[in-house]
């Protein structure tokens, strides 16, 4: 009798433990499949992610190819309700994902062309354009990708590096004064500090009155480059005319004085603008001259 009893208690201590092991093994595979699934739910919504992500890099090229000045800076969302892809708002959202492109202008070092990361000058033809993805895995544990790339509008290269003949000249209206009657603008000189000679083949002269230009003479032996009745069958100009003068040369290193710009009234308190245009189509323009 006594040995059944101790038979009896061992078999309901083995029948508790083994309860107590199967409940151990049943609570980890229950967690390891909730952890099997938790895995494979985020890497299809990583694999999302990055597939909306491509389709923003895409978009962005398309925007750059077909209109280069539609990437204006800032934050942007992206639409193609219209059949082609165009900014819209500040961001795009399908489902939990969010996307955002953030266009910036990139500078250039105006010698070497090369992209800087301070200084230089923004020719506004080269965008970093980043596109980011942003999306919860879970309650209270958002994350995000991102890509960057550089775009330029090849249509029109950056200035950067190229020397044009309006770089080489500077203009000296310190002694500027008026003739007789303030219709004549003298004494303005255009100087040539670069090692190239440079023609001047038009000029366009504006000012803020009804008084019309009837010539323009240089000093050095060159004379008169525009007159009324000798250079357009219409005589006087108004203002804001482009003049189509007698080329003449700033030669290298030298200046040439404007003897005059003649006018059929007086200019005296008048606010006038000289814009000279040179052999390379390029212009300068000497502004706001008030006689």
């Amino acid at each position: 009798m006594k040995n059944q009893k101790t038979k009896l208690g061992s078999s309901i201590i083995e029948i508790i433990v083994g309860i107590g092991i199967l409940t151990f093994v049943s609570f980890s595979i229950v967690t390891l499949s909730i952890g099997a699934y938790t895995t494979s739910l985020r890497d299809t919504e990583k694999a999302q992610a990055l597939a909306y992500l491509t389709e923003g890099v895409e978009a962005t090229r398309a925007i750059k190819s077909y209109n280069f000045s539609d990437l204006t800076d800032g934050d942007h969302g992206l639409d193609d309700s219209s059949g082609y892809w165009d900014l819209s708002g500040s961001s795009d959202t399908v489902g939990q994902f969010t996307r955002t492109l953030t266009v910036s202008n990139i500078n250039r070092d105006g010698t070497t062309c090369e992209i800087v990361t301070s200084g230089g000058t923004n020719y506004g033809t080269t965008k970093e354009i980043e596109v980011s993805i942003d999306w919860d895995l879970e309650a209270g544990n958002s994350t995000s990708i991102s890509a960057t790339q550089l775009v330029t509008d090849y249509n029109n290269p950056p200035a950067c590096g190229v020397t044009y003949d309006s770089d080489s000249i500077t203009i000296d209206d310190s002694g500027m004064n008026t003739g007789a009657g303030g219709k004549d603008i003298k004494k303005i000189f255009f100087n040539n500090i670069g090692a190239i000679d440079i023609t001047v083949t038009k000029t366009t002269v504006t000012w803020d009155n009804t008084n019309e230009i009837e010539e323009i003479k240089v000093k050095g032996g060159v004379g008169i480059i525009w007159k009324k009745n000798g250079y357009v069958p219409d005589g006087k100009q108004p203002s804001g005319t482009e003049l189509d003068v007698t080329d003449f040369i700033i030669p290298a290193g030298g200046s040439v004085e404007i003897d005059k710009f003649k006018f059929d009234g007086s200019m005296t308190g008048s606010t006038i603008s000289i814009q000279l245009e040179f052999g390379d189509g390029s212009t300068l323009t000497l502004n706001n001259i008030t006689p």
